[in-house]
């Protein structure tokens, strides 16, 4: 029997993207609207592999002109790759998310996203300006530490929990960007990462909107 090139095929399905030099072009993003990357695990079975091209095709289908798919060589998975999500509000990303855990929901293990393999989820920003930088991060420093529930421990990037800003960036710079829990560059949020896997959609809807809150309880 002839085998099957599997890693191909699924990238052909999906349209992976370069992990870099894709330049993408977005709309004017607002203050309340945030980006979402979810890495995805898949357990390869070649007697499956037609279902699980069925259900990779749902998925960049959902996706559709609101995102792209990258490959992502952290997670422990015979095939893996990430989400890449643009900008949208909360309700915007709620219905994907929800549509997507359905998907998974319904490939019986074969596609996952979860902390044995290494998956993660992450949130993307605008960059917009922060009025009160100190404070906004001091609210968001204290909300991750008293909601534990909502967040992952992860081995390369950790939580410092350190509620003064310019400590925190100081550190920043000592271990690299992408090596901590929150990203800022130039006085502004990029990304914050550890987002807990597997969580249902209210509460994936809850984490961002109190998130977005923190950063810009001003507005």
């Amino acid at each position: 029997m002839i085998e099957i090139d599997y890693q191909t095929k699924y990238d052909e399905v999906l349209d992976i993207k370069p992990s870099y030099g894709y330049n993408r072009e977005l709309k004017p993003v607002n203050f309340d609207e945030v980006g979402l990357e979810i890495e995805v695990a898949v357990n390869y079975d070649r007697n499956s592999y037609s279902f699980i091209r069925k259900l990779l095709s749902k998925i960049k289908k959902l996706i559709g002109d609101n995102g792209y798919f990258v490959k992502d060589g952290t997670i422990t998975a015979e095939y893996s790759f990430e989400i890449v999500l643009d900008p949208m509000n909360v309700e915007e990303i709620s219905k994907i998310y929800e549509n997507l855990m359905n998907i998974i929901e319904f490939s019986n293990g074969l596609i996952e996203i979860s902390k044995e393999k290494n998956c993660g989820i992450h949130l993307n920003f605008n960059k917009n300006d922060i009025t009160d930088i100190n404070e906004s991060h001091k609210k968001l420093t204290t909300y991750i530490c008293e909601n534990p529930k909502y967040f992952e421990e992860n081995m390369y990037k950790q939580f410092k929990f350190i509620w003064n800003f310019d400590e925190y960036e100081e550190y920043q710079k000592t271990v690299s960007s992408k090596y901590v829990w929150a990203n800022y560059i130039k006085k502004k949020v990029v990304e914050i990462r550890n987002i807990k896997v597997g969580m249902n959609t209210k509460d994936m809807a809850t984490v961002i909107s109190e998130i977005l809150i923190c950063l810009y309880c001003d507005k």
